[in-house]
């Protein structure tokens, strides 16, 4: 079953909506989309060399046979926009799932627009369908604009509490 989440963000100019759906990652097609969604977010992390879609595919491809895994998609009009690469683990203190937040991105012709912000509401909303008690995610210490959406999204961490220097380990209450 597929959900479709509308929102149209205070950021987002007239026009098209922003919306967020589940992948569905059982569909060839739609796992190719994902895949290339996922192969621009690593050329741009790997400060522009092409990276290789058929590693990005085989990515995919373990991301849909994982347990309690899902993928939100953004779009604007026809066009996919953004992804969250969402994978599902627990928490034993809690006794109960945790949603972590592998993968966020917006290709950049759409930020600042409210598709990030977004993509987190319908992970958050996601999350908590699941019976899940927390959304975690890490995020790299010199991505200032990502730390600060995270902070305004209700995001709370320490720098330093991810096993990468670096790093700040963030988590969302639900």
């Amino acid at each position: 079953m597929t959900r479709t989440f509308k929102h149209l963000a205070p950021k987002v100019p007239p026009g098209p909506a922003c919306v967020v759906r589940e992948a569905r990652l059982s569909e060839k097609d739609e796992r190719r989309e994902v895949a290339q969604l996922l192969a621009s977010y690593t050329s741009e992390a790997l400060a522009g060399k092409q990276a290789d879609e058929s590693t990005a595919l085989q990515a995919v491809e373990l991301v849909a046979s994982s347990a309690g895994a899902f993928v939100l998609l953004a779009s604007v009009g026809e066009v996919y926009v953004g992804l969250a690469i969402c994978l599902r683990s627990l928490s034993t203190f809690a006794a109960a799932g945790v949603v972590n937040i592998h993968d966020l991105w917006v290709d950049s012709s759409f930020r600042q627009r409210g598709v990030a912000s977004e993509l987190l509401r319908c992970v958050a909303r996601e999350a908590e369908q699941r019976g899940c008690v927390k959304v975690s995610l890490e995020v790299r210490e010199d991505n200032g604009p990502a730390r600060r959406l995270y902070r305004r999204r209700g995001f709370r961490g320490e720098p330093g509490a991810a096993d990468v220097p670096g790093n700040f380990f963030l988590e969302l209450l639900i």
